[in-house]
């Protein structure tokens, strides 16, 4: 509700005039005949007639017709003392009542100007004068007399002179004072009868709003004075008929529905008291009740709230009214209610040419509500509720964020494709369809992710699938005959490029014409898909596109035989020109959450690649991250879940803030179609056992003089700077001094380059030492992670000290195939040594049984994704994960943050500082004040 700021100009007015010459206009203005007799662009004049008097008045307007420039009469009072008259309000009276028009645009302040010098006096200045004032000397009350029909009464007081002859007075009430005077002299019937029937009324009178339901739904809202009167009460023609309302004040239970006679403003103005309320014909009613707040007189009169504005008034109970004073509602408001999200309860569906024409239907009350009359609505008024019997129904955001197709004729929703899931979605299963059996399979069949159709054989390859992989195919199969793309996001190991494979050698097979296939993959990952194609698909003539030679592969591929081409986002952001022209039948992105940010080149160069289906591979639960999620899908559909503003307040809002279950299954089914994920516990009941053990050990004494060393001169001063919550985040030095400390944590020799590990003291490597002995006496094979390569290097000095087979795979090794194959299919190569983000990612090391992470990231995703390296198809052994922490130390502190702070370190970040970010102040200052401890573990 957005009341006005100004006063009417009619109670503006009555502001300005004495209460005599206000209420003497009104009694002119019921008596006399009034019309204008001539009107110029700037000048009205406005005769006024009773059957004894008659006079003009001129007004002089300003041509903006904001302002009046003055304003005269005819009259004796005005002409010879320069006085505001009865005429002027009456004249007043007549403008707002019949020629409204002319004084629509008028500015209420115009009137200070013309009549500010005769303001009634402050009041204050009554207050005094009453004060002083002697008791009224009621027995000398001789008479009374209504001025005009009142509420003012004229007082006639006799008293005796020296000479014993009669002194008459006269004296003005006004309103309270009148209405006291008569309570006074309740008794006195022969004073009382001049002025009969009128007196002061036991019924009470409230000042409020009346809320009344008009025809189209709308509410209005009238200021009003409510008299409660019995109900065989004979009322004055104003004040019929009475009618039955709800009254309703702030703070208290609603009252019983009761008879109310009401007298609206601004007739009500002149009538109001401060203590009664004056209704012609009948008396002075008492004011009671809570009194109305000032603000509420400078509302408008009348107010219409339509549509929206009516729903948002029925949401919030009315309450920018009750705050303001007592409100009346009318029983016919009682049962209207707003539907936000109503059920499906039919719909019919028909067929032609591709296209599936659906008219479903809401159930509103005993009536049904066609959809497409909801957004035909609000496409024609803008509006987005619509009423419906006693329901105002909301237009869902997801009508009015997409165009659909709409037949006005028949009311149906022209769908295929996207659209089609896109409204299933959003309405439910389409449990209540009527419609031929034919149209009812075909739309089956087109809904199914998984339908009864044939595969193409596999036999021309070397591929054997499990029967989860089968299952995937065929997801993507549908998907490709659909010409609709996807997201295949089974967990780390489960075979996604065996898959991925699968569909590209189907489409090979059953091409009339040779078949172009892209693969866009980390480079660590690179190798091990032509392997992969070479070993169980040749069929699909693996190319790999790398390298400073890639110049001229495009244009050696020979156009008569299939060809899948593989390269790494680094050349994608290079080349995307070049990889733009063939006309790519699958583009494939394996590790797809690389590219989950909008904003990067990376994402845009693959974006505008051209392909009939695209097919995203990743082992990330892309649901915990919707903003990502939502940036996938743009890749893949691109439009299909709305945009960005869209889908913030429809889904990223209610979700992550509000974890609303509805729109949290609302989303799940708009993108179920289009993502597969299974877990390895789903599918995989047969892997071996994997358990994880985190291993604590102590510092050393020169690790422990170290660490003191660092806390003291470079962990101090930050936390100076933590503790000052004004102070800047030194974000930058924080992260430093930490991993100074996880490095001291790791070993001392890791501080300096060409220094060895016999040189100094560490009782993370002694632990590591005794594990990494023990598990190669057992005849096991061992893969271990590191983020630090010097710390990768000091472990391969003590195996070759202890003439240990190893190999070493960081960012720098070049040829990745021969170091997997050796680790792999060499017995006496019994050690892997990686970091974690070369060797972390889409590589296979079943060969190892045991896992060691030497230093724990602040990811808890990225040590199991490196995990899954080992623990995944094609593991035959139990498996063993052993995390080193290092006691008394921020090493702890991160061990216990992961576990508690599971959700936040899950996220795909790329960048341990990143998630770093992430740390309020209070968790950096519990790492930077870790005391060092010689605990034995």
């Amino acid at each position: 509700m957005n009341p006005s700021t100004e006063l009417s100009l009619f109670e503006r007015f009555h502001q300005l005039s004495l209460d005599k010459e206000w209420l003497e206009g009104w009694d002119l203005f019921e008596r006399c005949t009034a019309r204008i007799e001539d009107t110029f662009p700037t000048l009205t004049t406005i005769s006024l007639k009773t059957p004894l008097s008659q006079a003009q008045v001129r007004i002089k307007w300003h041509p903006s017709g904001r302002h009046l420039q003055w304003m005269e009469c005819t009259c004796t009072q005005h002409r010879s003392r320069k006085k505001n008259c009865e005429h002027m309000v009456a004249t007043l009276f007549f403008l707002e009542k019949q020629r409204p028009k002319l004084i629509e645009k008028l500015d209420n302040q115009t009137l200070i100007s013309l009549f500010g010098a005769h303001t009634k006096p402050p009041a204050a200045v009554i207050a005094a004068a009453q004060e002083a004032s002697t008791p009224l000397p009621l027995s000398q009350l001789e008479s009374l007399q209504l001025v005009g029909k009142g509420p003012m009464i004229r007082a006639r007081f006799a008293t005796a002179t020296l000479q014993g002859s009669p002194h008459h007075r006269t004296q003005d009430f006004g309103l309270d004072d009148a209405a006291r005077l008569l309570e006074a002299i309740k008794g006195e019937s022969a004073l009382l009868q001049a002025i009969a029937p009128l007196k002061t009324l036991p019924w009470v009178a409230k000042i409020g709003t009346k809320l009344d339901l008009l025809p189209n739904g709308a509410i209005q809202a009238k200021r009003v004075i409510a008299l409660q009167v019995p109900e065989n009460s004979s009322l004055p023609a104003y004040l019929q008929p009475m009618e039955s309302y709800l009254e309703r004040e702030n703070g208290t239970a609603d009252q019983a529905q009761r008879l109310f006679a009401f007298q609206a403003f601004p007739a009500a103005m002149p009538f109001l008291g401060k203590q009664f309320f004056f209704a012609p014909g009948l008396g002075y009613f008492p004011l009671q009740g809570q009194p109305v707040k000032p603000s509420w007189f400078e509302l408008p009169v009348t107010q219409v709230f339509e549509e929206e504005k009516a729903v948002a008034l029925l949401e919030g109970h009315f309450h920018s009214f009750l705050e303001l004073g007592p409100i009346w509602l009318h029983p016919k408001i009682l049962p209207v209610s707003v539907l936000h999200t109503p059920s499906l309860h039919s719909m019919t569906a028909r067929e032609d040419n591709g296209w599936f024409y659906l008219a479903p239907y809401y159930q509103i009350g005993e009536e049904s509500l066609a959809l497409s009359e909801l957004l035909l609505h609000y496409r024609k008024k803008k509006s987005r509720y619509l009423k419906k019997g006693d329901h105002w129904v909301q237009v869902p955001t997801f009508l009015t964020d997409y165009d659909w197709h709409i037949d006005e004729a028949e009311g149906t929703f022209k769908v295929q494709g996207l659209e089609l899931f896109r409204l299933e979605a959003h309405l439910g299963h389409f449990d209540q369809i009527a419609g031929s059996r034919e149209v009812l399979a075909r739309l089956q069949h087109h809904q199914s992710p998984l339908p009864d159709m044939p595969l193409p054989s596999l036999s021309h390859t070397g591929l054997s699938l499990r029967g989860y992989q089968e299952e995937g195919l065929q997801w993507a199969w549908w998907l490709y005959q659909n010409q609709f793309h996807g997201l295949l996001a089974d967990d780390m190991g489960l075979g996604k490029t065996h898959q991925a494979m699968a569909l590209l050698a189907s489409i090979q097979k059953t091409s009339p014409t040779p078949c172009r296939f892209l693969v866009i993959a980390p480079t660590s990952v690179l190798d091990h898909w032509r392997d992969k194609m070479v070993q169980y698909a040749p069929v699909l003539n693996p190319v790999l596109y790398y390298g400073t030679q890639r110049a001229d592969i495009l244009q050696k591929l020979s156009p008569a035989e299939t060809c899948t081409l593989i390269t790494s986002y680094g050349v994608l952001l290079r080349d995307w020109r070049a990889l733009q022209n063939p006309g790519w039948q699958v583009v494939i992105l394996d590790e797809a959450h690389l590219v989950k940010n909008q904003k990067t080149a990376t994402y845009r160069a693959a974006c505008k690649l051209p392909a009939r289906m695209r097919l995203g591979l990743t082992g990330t639960p892309m649901e915990n991250h919707l903003r990502e999620l939502k940036n996938l899908f743009d890749f893949l559909l691109p439009g299909y879940l709305g945009s960005d503003v869209y889908f913030q307040k429809t889904f990223l809002t209610p979700i992550t803030k509000h974890k609303d279950p509805q729109v949290q299954e609302t989303l799940q089914r708009l993108i179920h179609p289009f993502k597969l994920r299974r877990t390895k516990s789903q599918v995989l009941p047969e892997l071996p056992d994997k358990t994880e053990d985190t291993r604590f050990c102590p510092l050393s004494p020169e690790q422990t003089q170290l660490y003191s060393n660092v806390l003291a001169m470079q962990a101090q001063p930050l936390l100076e700077k933590l503790r000052t919550p004004t102070a800047a985040i030194p974000y930058l030095h924080i992260f430093s001094t930490l991993q100074l400390l996880k490095q001291i944590c790791n070993h001392p020799a890791s501080l300096q380059e060409n220094t060895s590990y016999r040189d100094h003291s560490s009782g993370k490597f002694s632990l590591f030492q005794e594990l990494l002995d023990e598990a190669i006496a057992s005849g096991q094979k061992v893969v271990v992670f590191s983020q630090y390569l010097r710390m990768l290097n000091l472990i391969s000095q003590y195996c070759n000290d202890q003439k240990i087979s190893y190999v070493l795979m960081t960012g720098q090794t070049r040829n990745r195939k021969a170091v997997i194959d050796q680790f792999q299919n060499d017995p006496t190569t019994s050690v892997f040594l990686g970091s974690l983000l070369a060797g972390g990612v889409g590589i296979d090391l079943t060969a190892a049984s045991v896992v060691i992470h030497y230093d724990r990231w602040w990811n808890a995703s990225k040590e199991n994704q490196a995990t899954d390296r080992v623990h995944r198809i094609g593991q035959k052994n139990y498996v063993q994960v052993l995390k080193l922490v290092t006691k008394g130390t921020l090493e702890e502190k991160i061990d216990a943050m992961i576990r508690t702070k599971q959700g936040l370190f899950e996220r795909f970040l790329e960048k341990d500082e990143d998630l770093f970010r992430k740390l309020d102040r209070k968790e950096m200052i519990q790492l930077l004040e870790a005391i060092p401890s010689h605990d034995t573990p």
